[in-house]
């Protein structure tokens, strides 16, 4: 170096040095100063590149990005950024719709705060035990309504400011119930191969058939369609309210799940973790392999297919025990836009929607996971419900949305909560 370096001021000549070095030296250099201090942390993602801490930054839930603006301006200059917040948006799911184009990212990822905040912390405005003393068969929530079948009885109820029964009605066991989206209607398939669709207000029976040989195993339905897994690995699909078959959808692999959406598509999942999207005349649109992502074959018992759409984009959600695959197709070009895999050691997930779950542990207690949060449910008769069960032989039926939460046993009672922002 020449001697008028040397002649430099210590602070000008370490400026001189820095402007030299490539950004790869800076980082070096930045976190050999950080170890010389004793009360510093060395920020690893100070050192990564911009995109793979966008990478990182886009697979947290909305509350923990959030708490990441809190760090430091290099770590809320990321966490902000639109790549970021889009990616945790659509990845955190609403109950009724995609994420509100109209609104901001920012805008969107506040209102998931607040409703994740909610969930965070369960404090409950309806909770109420509903004893039953016989055999639950289904149990389902969507939205405001939770409807279930055990023994000869299929009820609705409606959760507002109080929990109250729309409905009962003298049915067989069900085999398969849903609730419209749109939330007017119910959906009945019993052992007995009878199918309905009942008025969730009144409790009207406005539909009903009886398939001649078929057993049906599960029902959805959408508006005035209506979609009927049968045990034949075929799917019919109806139009309700015309008494008419739209299509028929006949399987090369076992279709085990079936979702209807938007009353002009329909997903099902096989055994083999195989997602085929379906026009409800029954013309194949889009096939996509998961196998590889889930860790086994698809369980025999529960509904691990979710959705939510509008007329641009498909969002799906499916999982089991051990992973969670999160995927939005593009309905108007029929292809993949995005997926994400999480991977969890859970062993007994009751019902998941979207980053939220509900799960069990060792037969005692229920847990509620938001992303990477978790909190302890407190139900009602907790020691009645879950220490007869701690071998886990007897799991109870769960269903969950973004508001409600509900958990059933047999034999016991149906316990409902619903949940509001601390």
């Amino acid at each position: 170096m020449s001697g008028y370096f040397f002649e430099l001021p210590p602070l000008e000549r370490l400026r001189d040095i820095i402007a030299g070095l490539t950004p790869y030296e800076k980082s070096i250099v930045k976190r050999e100063l950080l170890k010389g201090y004793d009360e510093c942390v060395f920020d690893i993602i100070a050192c990564l590149p911009s995109d793979i801490a966008y990478l990182i930054f886009g697979r947290l839930d909305p509350l923990t990005l959030n708490e990441c603006f809190q760090v430091s301006r290099l770590w809320r200059l990321h966490a902000r950024s639109n790549v970021v917040v889009d990616c945790v948006v659509e990845a955190a799911g609403h109950t009724c719709r995609l994420p509100d184009p109209s609104k901001s990212g920012l805008e969107q990822l506040h209102l998931l705060n607040s409703r994740d905040w909610r969930w965070l912390h369960c404090r409950p405005v309806v909770s109420k035990a509903i004893p039953i003393f016989e055999s639950l068969s289904d149990l389902i929530v969507s939205g405001s309504w939770v409807a279930a079948s055990y023994g000869r009885h299929l009820r609705a109820w409606r959760i507002d400011d109080s929990v109250r029964l729309a409905f009962s009605v003298r049915e067989y066991s069900a085999k398969s119930l849903a609730i419209c989206p749109l939330g007017a209607h119910l959906a009945y398939a019993g052992y007995l191969r009878k199918v309905s669709v009942y008025e969730l207000a009144t409790g009207e029976e406005l539909f009903s058939m009886q398939p001649a040989v078929d057993t049906v195993d599960q029902v959805d339905i959408y508006g005035e369609v209506v979609a009927l897994r049968k045990r034949n690995n075929t799917v019919d699909i109806y139009n309700w309210k015309e008494n008419r078959r739209l299509g028929r959808i006949t399987g090369q692999e076992e279709i085990c799940d079936i979702k209807l959406c938007l009353g002009k598509w329909l997903l099902a999942v096989t055994r083999e973790w195989t997602m085929h999207l379906y026009q409800t005349d029954g013309m194949l649109r889009y096939s996509l392999s998961l196998l590889s992502y889930m860790c086994g074959r698809f369980p025999q018992r529960g509904r691990r297919l979710k959705l939510l759409a509008n007329d641009a984009a498909i969002r799906v959600f499916l999982f089991d025990s051990d992973a969670r695959i999160a995927l939005t197709i593009d309905a108007q070009r029929m292809r993949l836009v995005r997926l994400s895999v999480r991977y969890e050691q859970e062993s007994r997930v009751l019902d998941a929607h979207f980053m939220r779950s509900l799960s069990m542990n060792d037969g005692r207690f229920v847990y509620l996971k938001n992303g990477g949060q978790r909190a302890e449910l407190e139900f009602p008769r907790p020691n009645s419900l879950f220490d007869e069960h701690a071998d886990g032989t007897g799991m109870p039926l769960a269903a969950i949305d973004d508001d409600t939460a509900v958990l059933g046993f047999s034999n016991q009672c149906i316990t409902l909560l619903g949940f509001r922002k601390a």
